[in-house]
């Protein structure tokens, strides 16, 4: 009888005990595509295709941007990207957040192609600011988006670092309409030190709205003698999304 090498033994330990675990959490908190409700599945493959883009312009409709600075997205906030992002966000789905972190190294990687022939410095990926609260629990989940887009803008050759310079005091800002979003942004929006000057930067957050959080996350930068390129975000909503642009080379500004 052949004998099993401890190696061996030790594998099969561990898949038994990944399998375990796996089974103990569709019990606690059943997996399921967030999209077309597949049981056991965390994004199934066919619906993982509501992230791939392709990558395109949509802050038209934005009031606090209207067009004036680029802001890219993967989609518009409807659909299958939204139940995505929806179930990342409110329903405790922290597992969908390796697709959606991929999905922004492909987007990292489209932008950096389309952008500038050279940059003399690494580009700053910066996160949209979050609150001491949200801090205090961990890492916000925005700050891993920014990872993948800056894995994408390494992997097309440009130099770049994720650097997680803004801040935010006050509440949230859901519920709040355009002017109120704007005025509160504008007014807890703060930098945690100041960049280097010129330094060139691209925002990263999840949903644009109304654009508030990211037009005050672009002035405080600025006003810190800072160069913003743009913004890139998973889905832009209908009012943010007006007339999409595709990304034609040298078309980042």
């Amino acid at each position: 009888m052949a004998r099993v090498s401890d190696g061996e033994s030790l594998r099969a330990v561990r898949a038994a005990a990944t399998a375990t675990a796996r089974a103990a959490a569709r019990v606690v908190v059943p997996v399921e595509c967030p999209v077309c409700g597949q049981p056991d599945e965390r994004l199934c493959p066919g619906c993982r295709a509501v992230l791939d883009g392709p990558l395109r312009r949509r802050d038209g409709g934005a009031p606090a941007i209207d067009g004036a600075w680029p802001v890219w997205a993967l989609g518009p906030y409807e659909g299958g990207l939204r139940a995505v992002v929806l179930a990342w966000k409110t329903a405790g789905r922290a597992d969908l957040g390796s697709e959606l972190r991929e999905a922004m190294v492909a987007a990292g990687a489209a932008w950096a192609r389309a952008g500038p022939a050279s940059l003399e410095a690494p580009v700053w990926v910066v996160p949209a600011p979050s609150s001491r609260a949200r801090r205090r629990r961990g890492r916000p989940p925005v700050a891993d988006l920014a990872d993948g887009l800056a894995e994408g803008i390494a992997h097309a050759g440009r130099a770049t670092r994720v650097v997680e310079v803004l801040r935010r005091t006050g509440g949230g800002q859901a519920g709040r309409g355009a002017r109120a979003r704007g005025s509160a942004a504008r007014a807890g929006t703060r930098l945690a030190a100041l960049p280097p000057p010129g330094t060139a930067c691209v925002l990263v957050d999840d949903v644009l709205t109304t654009g508030a959080t990211l037009a005050a996350s672009r002035d405080v930068l600025c006003s810190g003698g800072a160069r913003v390129l743009g913004a890139v975000v998973l889905a832009a909503a209908s009012s943010a999304g007006g007339a999409s642009r595709g990304l034609p080379p040298a078309s980042v500004r």
